[in-house]
Formats: structure tokens, C-alpha cells, sequence
């Protein structure tokens, strides 16, 4: 989108052009220039909204079920993302450690996962893979490697 300033020295100019003169900055034919140029930044952010809105893969939230009710479609509930969350040991465990169903681990970007069965990380082994799904619903959750141990 086009900056303000631009759009306002573009009628500025415009303006030195069709009036044969460059008034001064301030003065009261400016400070209205700069006000409409303001607007016209505006109407410029809203005709990228709108145009955003008019294709399926750029509209988002009602505008986007709006074009998937034109072709009978509707939008599915939200589905917990499911993976494998792979804990580790920097090296061989000297002992068994249980990882309990229903541990929690969190990615970098703060999204948590839950494992969904018992596992072990077995004496001599480094890591165990143990199933996992998302704690909340959403597009935010993407399974990755959580360390602990």
C-alpha cells in the first residue's frame, strides 16, 4: 500500500502544477491537502481489505465461509492436532523413566501437546517416541520435538 507521505507530496505537487504556485507548510490549504491525503491512504487500505475478501485464498473469517457456501461447502470444526512427541536424554538413560499419559510438553511458539499413552524411556536407550495431540484445537497446533528428561 502506498505510504501517506507519498500520496500527499504526489497532490502536493499536483497541486504546484494546476495552481501555478507551492504554498507554504502549515498554511491552511496544506494542512486540508494532508487531511485528504490521509483519507485517500484510508480508502486505498480498505480496497486491499475488500480485495483480499473477493478470492477463497485470501478472505478470512465470514467472508471466507461466504465462499464456501457458493459451492455448498461448509467450514469443519476445529480438530486437535495429533503427532508424535519424541523425548530424549542428552545420553543413554541409566534407569528407566516412565512418561505418564497425559504429560504435557510445549513447543517454542507456546503451543502444548498431551500424550495420549504411557511410555518409557528404557535403561540404555536416548530418546522414546510416545503419541501426542494438541491440547486446544486449532490451526496453531503443529506436532514438533519437545525434549525433557
Amino acid at each position: 500500500m502506498e505510504e501517506l507521505n507519498a500520496i500527499y507530496e504526489r497532490m502536493r505537487a499536483i497541486f504546484a502544477e494546476e495552481a501555478g504556485f507551492v504554498p507554504n507548510n502549515g498554511c491552511d490549504a496544506m494542512v486540508r491537502l494532508y487531511a485528504l491525503a490521509s483519507e485517500v491512504q484510508s480508502l486505498l487500505a480498505q480496497a486491499d481489505w475488500v480485495l483480499d475478501q473477493s478470492f477463497p485464498q485470501t478472505a478470512v473469517g465470514q467472508y471466507l465461509d461466504y465462499h464456501a457456501e457458493m459451492r455448498a461447502l461448509t467450514r469443519l470444526p476445529a480438530a486437535k492436532a495429533t503427532g508424535v512427541l519424541r523425548f530424549s536424554a542428552p545420553s543413554a538413560a541409566v534407569t528407566d523413566y516412565e512418561i505418564d499419559a497425559g504429560s504435557v510438553a510445549m513447543t517454542s511458539g507456546g503451543v502444548r501437546f498431551e500424550t495420549t499413552e504411557k511410555a518409557t524411556l528404557a535403561k540404555g536407550e536416548t530418546y522414546v517416541d510416545v503419541p501426542a495431540s494438541a491440547v486446544e484445537a486449532g490451526r496453531a497446533a503443529t506436532p514438533s520435538r519437545a525434549r525433557s528428561i
